[in-house]
């Protein structure tokens, strides 16, 4: 809860870089479950969504990265724009009316102290949406509300971890100073369009 207080408190002071995204109802394999029940569980989700933040998420990113046509299909149904799974399962070129836009990092992968990196942990970090930005010609971070909640060993615990924030203010500091734009995933498409014009 202290997390998603800190989120609406964020949306409510207009941050332009935040957008809410739709993980289901419950983070399991939304494959297992046929068209209806995946619609189900998006539409569930963006009123519950609504109802917390009073705003409705434009993006649905599968949980497990698992999506099938189904999934696709559920995701237009609740008249949402953008899907974004990991570009390792979600590739171009992408055959129906939604706009893809998918991860290329998750935040808490750019956390760790990758050995095959050199530096720090932010220098390790920023080489690696460098490298994303190089072969995509962007890079897509995935941030969930629990990757900033304090943990105790692997639960977590109802506290925000101010650590994870200075990494996060710290991450967006160096990727502005390097010249790198800042983007929401909903403004990606038309940047990518107009850059191959």
């Amino acid at each position: 809860p202290k997390v998603v207080g800190l989120i609406n408190e964020k949306i409510r002071d207009g941050s332009p870089l935040i957008r809410i995204a739709n993980r289901g109802w419950e983070y399991v394999d939304h494959t297992a479950y046929d068209k209806e029940q995946q619609a189900a569980s998006i539409g569930k989700t963006n009123d519950r969504v609504f109802q917390v933040l009073h705003v409705r998420p434009t993006a649905f990113v599968p949980p497990l990265d698992l999506f099938n046509k189904d999934t696709i299909g559920a995701t237009a149904q609740n008249k949402m724009p953008y899907f974004s799974a990991s570009i390792v399962r979600d590739a171009p070129p992408y055959a129906d009316s939604l706009k893809h836009v998918p991860s290329t990092s998750l935040f808490a992968n750019l956390m760790d102290d990758d050995p095959f990196y050199t530096g720090t942990v932010p220098q390790k970090a920023l080489a690696k949406i460098k490298s994303n930005i190089s072969q995509y010609g962007y890079g897509v971070i995935s941030l969930q509300s629990q990757d900033f909640a304090a943990k105790d060993g692997q639960v977590s615990k109802n506290e925000v971890d101010s650590g994870k924030l200075q990494f996060l203010d710290a991450m967006l500091d160096d990727l502005r100073s390097g010249g790198i734009e800042i983007v929401t995933l909903d403004e990606i498409p038309s940047i990518l369009e107009n850059e191959s014009l």
